[in-house]
């Protein structure tokens, strides 16, 4: 079954029920103005079902978020329109988001941001306009400073032949940074796109129309460094026993503890006269590398 892309609504519409969303921060980044008033309007940005896959596609642009802040973005106001046939306006199951970082070599979508996917999010309807749509992301995306991309897939099946369910990014007549990207990796489109390229590249007529309609919401906070690291752990303590025969017992025994040894046995032996109430002999013997706690005992002149 092919997939005809079409480039806006040929009718105005009621408003279609949608799942709601939680609420959302402010404004963090705006270029949900300037829409395109000629075509091509929109361009397709879906997840379909299994079964046509070959048709999903995805359409990104990109923001910049100044050095020394982070952004926690917890929701994101797309501009977009929905087709279908059957006279019923289409209800995604939700939306898919995505950030991706850029290249620097050539200002496209690279690799994924780290915890940067958010699978068929909750959204409400913005305004009376079926298509515009506010999607929350759940737990919200944090990024650094830099520039990113953000790409948003409606999850919906096309149905049937009388079906015909899809919804488009609305284009944006103004460029902000880099011009907006699109992809269609399974080809079926035949718009000769399967990697990210310009979308000016992909969609015919398209270079007066050159971005897509958005607007993030969340919250900025100065971007701090990661945590220092922790201290070295402190040097093992060894009892390293110190020299003293020939100290008074005070001075031993003071010594002994500042070593982190202990006082063992003391025993008392007949000396000459200079050398009583002074350590005459000790074991283990002084410079001798033991485990914290060690006993050293002590040999004390008396009469």
């Amino acid at each position: 079954m092919a997939i005809a892309l079409i480039a806006t609504l040929s009718a105005a519409v009621s408003p279609a029920a949608a799942r709601s969303s939680a609420s959302v921060g402010p404004v963090l980044f705006d270029q949900l103005d300037s829409p395109a008033v000629v075509n091509p309007y929109d361009v397709t940005s879906q997840d379909f079902e299994t079964s046509l896959d070959g048709a999903d596609s995805e359409a990104a642009d990109d923001f910049a978020i100044q050095a020394g802040l982070n952004w926690m973005l917890d929701g994101i106001d797309v501009d977009g329109e929905y087709f279908d046939r059957d006279g019923e306006i289409p209800v995604p199951t939700g939306f898919n988001v995505r950030f991706y970082a850029n290249d620097p070599a050539t200002n496209l979508p690279s690799a994924l941001a780290p915890g940067g996917e958010r699978l068929n999010q909750p959204y409400t309807n913005l305004g009376t306009s079926p298509g515009d749509v506010q999607i929350a992301l759940s737990p919200p995306v944090t990024l650094g400073a830099g520039t990113w991309w953000v790409s948003v897939q409606a999850r919906l099946d096309y149905g049937s032949s009388t079906d015909t369910r899809q919804w488009f990014w609305h284009n944006r007549s103004l460029q902000t940074f880099q011009g907006a990207v699109w992809r269609n990796p399974g080809g079926l489109l035949q718009m000769n796109c399967p990697a990210w390229s310009r979308r000016s590249a992909c969609q015919a007529n398209s270079g007066s129309v050159p971005d897509q309609m958005f607007r993030l919401h969340g919250t900025a906070a100065p971007a701090t460094g990661p945590p220092p690291p922790p201290p070295p752990p402190p040097p093992s303590a060894t009892c390293r026993v110190p020299k003293v025969v020939g100290r008074t017992v005070a001075r031993a025994v003071t010594l002994i503890l500042r070593a982190h040894c202990r006082v063992g046995r003391v025993a008392r032996r007949h000396s000459v006269r200079r050398k009583r109430g002074k350590v005459i002999g000790q074991s283990p013997r002084g410079g001798k590398t033991l485990v914290v706690g060690s006993r050293v005992n002590l040999v004390v002149g008396r009469r």
